[in-house]
């Protein structure tokens, strides 16, 4: 007996810390009955370079010790090619067990045919582990769990001195803890940790931090990932051996809209990521800085989920934990067949790159092309550039250049197209190009020729109403979280006989739709430049405009006297914009003249060759970043500008500039590790940067990972 103890340990030794290739694990959850799904995805569909460990889900628990896969479509040809497709992708294979409702206690009971049942399948299918999920571990078999754990790891090391034994628990679970020797990851399941129950209010189901937050009802701290990973930590479970949730699924509660609210109504949970994307994908991404979540804000609706940008926060939390992973469920969720190939599973690249999951490198250039303008097309005014690209790695982005000069941001979803104004360039030839970029760091563009023809008298395209006294056609009221009142006389702007009043509720948008959501009418971009409007407001507020096809720009409203505001319009056509209370109080705002102004054009001969066609704020790069990145932006006109960097609380960080500008195109570097030269070296976490310059105002995020 002593003999095969030491064994044991040895072999416990050798496998200690090469289960994963690399620092730290994600293991990443197929539901095999994602196949059966109304859209279905299946095995062919999943990247399996984007983790480092993969689970076969769910193979369930009989009460004679084996276990079953037929209620999940596990067979053995999915088997055979789910290991297949795992192992050509250079990660480990576990085959998953147990879930939500099952009883292992007939394999705990019966070890010789549950131990042989897995191992079995780990000889036959090629398998490099197990996943045990009992949730969680009932404290009247702990003696025979115990036992069981150490009978299947040692079963396992003689199979393959490298394989895996990982463990879901759903909270805390001292019957894992128990077993910590035997097994490699001990995953919290952090993901669904709020629902609609009695003396709850509205939170985040996979909160990072509780913020300070407490439940009314009782004053205890609302749940967090955080809260879970110290419980487990505290019963001295190695960090190294504990992982954390993020779920491809989120929750929508009706009747409120953000967290810490009262009054909700019905929850709906396991909302996938792709519906919620689908749904409200265009609307503005809110932040709880306090939890570290993610989350939307729909009239009546908050709608909790990990969005593509959270997966940086919650990877820089594991490394400043010094936990060893996380698990996701279940990707499948993630996957959106409705778009484009190369689109299709963001969120799962999103957490491929933040966590830095490595994969054998991929040199094959995407193939870009042109689709329009045709070589040696003459243009005049405008000229509509659009791309077709596929890659054998998902694209990342479509850059346009107009003379080798970036035009506009990057493009990061098919369409790849942008409407280019030729009135700043002199008559003549001129490249246009489209500059690819796939997920893999691979580069390619392609190149056509223009002829530019501006000759001609300047002119100015009448601008067009859409509310002016009442609502203009063909432009029909669609507002969201907000009561709108188009013949209102409470507040009138000077030569006006009524004003829109909009009564918003907290995060509610004015939002305006060209056309019919059956016979949609798309803006002309070609022919308009910016959204101008004026507003009035009792307090101050701050508003957010967008148009579902761009960024959104931010403005700040001063109480108490009418003013204009004006916005530059996207490069791509659209037919809704919004204007949306940026607090979550209620508000009441007044507005007038809102229309389309109409794009200015000039004679050729006023042209200036080689400055930029309009205000752009970009994407800084790279993002994220350690711990300098660029941010560039470009001024069609000179005037002041303003840079600067806030953290997610709104405080300032660093100011960048602050100083007049001449026209013309800029890169700004931003060090973290001395910002400004007014503080040490920042944190890891989201940070938002902000460029104020005429009637020019954008703010875009960037993260910080260490």
């Amino acid at each position: 007996m002593l003999k095969r103890a030491q064994q044991l340990l040895l072999l416990l030794a050798l496998s200690a810390g090469i289960c994963s290739a690399q620092s730290h694990w994600v293991t990443a959850y197929y539901a095999g009955w994602a196949k059966w799904n109304a859209t279905p995805v299946d095995i062919p569909q999943i990247d399996f370079t984007c983790a480092t460990h993969w689970v076969l889900f769910e193979m369930n628990p009989t009460v004679t010790g084996t276990f079953d896969g037929t209620n999940s479509g596990i067979d053995s040809t999915r088997l055979r090619q789910f290991a297949a497709a795992v192992h050509a992708a250079g990660k480990k294979a576990i085959i998953g067990t147990g879930g939500w409702g099952s009883d292992y206690t007939g394999a705990v009971t019966n070890p010789a045919a549950s131990v042989g049942f897995l191992t079995n399948i780990m000889k036959s299918y090629g398998f490099d582990g197990v996943d045990i999920d009992w949730e969680p571990v009932p404290a009247a078999q702990y003696a025979n769990f115990a036992s069981w754990v150490q009978q299947l790891k040692t079963a396992m090391l003689a199979i393959n001195p490298q394989a895996c034994l990982t463990a879901a628990g759903l909270g805390f679970d001292q019957g894992l803890v128990n077993n910590k020797q035997y097994l490699d990851q001990i995953n919290m399941m952090t993901y669904d940790m709020s629902g609609p129950w009695p003396g709850w209010v509205s939170w985040h189901n996979s909160a990072t931090f509780d913020g300070g937050n407490k439940f009314p009802s009782t004053g205890s701290a609302m749940p967090s990932i955080d809260a879970s990973a110290n419980a487990y930590l505290a019963a001295g479970l190695p960090a190294a051996k504990l992982g954390f949730g993020i779920e491809f699924y989120g929750y929508v509660w009706n009747g409120v809209n953000g967290p810490m609210q009262s009054g909700f109504g019905t929850v709906q949970n396991t909302v996938s990521y792709a519906q919620i994307m689908d749904t409200y994908g265009n609307l503005p991404l809110q932040w709880d800085a306090g939890a570290q979540a993610s989350y939307y804000s729909a009239g009546n609706q908050f709608v909790s989920f990990d969005a593509e940008t959270t997966m940086a926060v919650k990877a820089a939390y594991m490394k400043s934990k010094g936990l060893g992973g996380v698990i996701v469920y279940e990707v499948a969720a993630g996957y959106r067949a409705n778009l484009p190939a190369g689109s299709r599973d963001r969120l799962l690249q999103a957490l491929k790159q933040a966590f830095e999951v490595a994969s054998a490198p991929d040199s094959i250039l995407p193939v870009v092309k042109i689709i329009s303008p045709s070589p040696n097309l003459v243009v005049t005014n405008m000229v509509t550039v659009q791309a077709a690209v596929t890659g054998s790695v998902p694209i990342a982005g479509v850059q346009f250049q107009i003379d080798g000069k970036p035009f506009g941001s990057e493009l990061v979803y098919p369409p790849y197209a942008a409407a280019i104004s030729t009135l700043a360039l002199p008559n003549g030839p001129h490249t246009i190009a489209a500059v690819a970029r796939d997920v893999a760091g691979n580069k390619n563009v392609a190149v056509v020729t223009v002829i530019v023809s501006n000759d001609g008298t300047q002119q100015k395209v009448v601008s067009r109403a859409v509310y002016a006294d009442s609502l203009q056609a063909p432009f029909m009221n669609n507002s969201w979280g907000a009561v709108v009142d188009f013949l209102s006389t409470a507040q009138v702007s000077p030569q006006s006989a009524r004003s829109a009043k909009v009564t918003y509720s907290g995060w509610g948008a004015l939002e305006m739709l060209s056309g019919t959501w059956s016979n949609p009418l798309p803006v002309d971009v070609t022919q308009y430049d910016s959204l101008r409007f004026d507003v009035y407001s009792p307090a101050h507020i701050p508003l957010m405009i967008g148009y579902y096809v761009g960024s959104n720009v931010a403005v700040s409203v001063s109480p108490n006297a009418w003013q204009t505001i004006s916005v530059p319009l996207p490069s791509q056509p659209f037919t809704r914009f919004f204007i949306q209370n940026g607090d979550s109080s209620a508000a009441t705002v007044y507005f007038d003249k809102i229309q389309l102004t109409g794009m200015v054009k000039v004679a050729t001969a006023a042209a200036v060759e080689g400055q930029p066609l309009r205000y752009a704020l970009e994407q800084n790069y790279p993002n994220p970043f350690n711990p300098s990145t660029t941010i560039r932006f470009s001024l069609p006109v000179a005037g002041h500008v303003s840079l600067i960097v806030y953290d997610i609380l709104g405080k300032e960080v660093a100011r960048l500039i602050n100083d007049d500008r001449p026209a013309g195109a800029y890169n700004q570097v931003f060090d973290a590790a001395s910002p400004g030269g007014k503080m040490g070296p920042l944190a890891s976490g989201v940070y938002m940067y902000r460029l104020v310059t005429g009637t020019f105002n954008q703010t875009k995020r960037l993260v910080l990972l260490k």
